[in-house]
């Protein structure tokens, strides 16, 4: 592709107002009028942008194990009670309750919350199921499952 200005041979051309006259400009001579249309990016630019903005794999946060307990002892050390610390996050009481009593998981996003009231840690890196005990150990202590009859071709 050639600019209609200067004559020079580019890859990308952008649409470029000059006096009125809409023309496909290189970079250098778009200075020279308003640019109406960036020029699109290449296959290759838009291969290196794509890397640089993927997202690596991260794994799930999840809440520690005995999140009720982290969060009692943690009120109560700073002597609060179940009122005042729910009067606090802005949360009904019966859910602090709750939580405590290990019947109500709290979300990721509130369990950061709390842990910046508390100063303490309710949020861990990684997945679960891979820091437990593998699947068939775990199997033993539920029972059996179908997973444990079915044969593999």
């Amino acid at each position: 592709m050639m600019c209609d200005l200067c004559g020079k041979s580019v890859d990308a051309l952008s649409k470029t107002l000059v006096e009125g006259v809409a023309m496909d400009l290189c970079s250098l001579c778009t200075k020279y009028g308003k640019v109406l249309r960036a020029p699109a990016p290449t296959k290759k630019q838009q291969a290196a942008r794509n890397e640089l903005h993927e997202t690596p794999e991260l794994p799930e946060d999840h809440l520690v194990a005995d999140y009720n307990l982290v969060l009692k002892k943690a009120r109560e050390k700073l002597g609060m009670t179940q009122e005042d610390f729910a009067k606090h996050i802005n949360e009904r009481v019966s859910i602090v309750q709750k939580v405590e009593r290990k019947e109500f998981e709290p979300t990721i996003a509130a369990a950061r919350r709390w842990e910046k009231v508390l100063h303490v840690k309710f949020v861990e890196k990684g997945n679960p199921a891979s820091e437990e005990s593998s699947p068939t150990h775990a199997s033993s202590k539920e029972g059996l499952t179908l997973g444990d009859f079915v044969r593999k071709r």
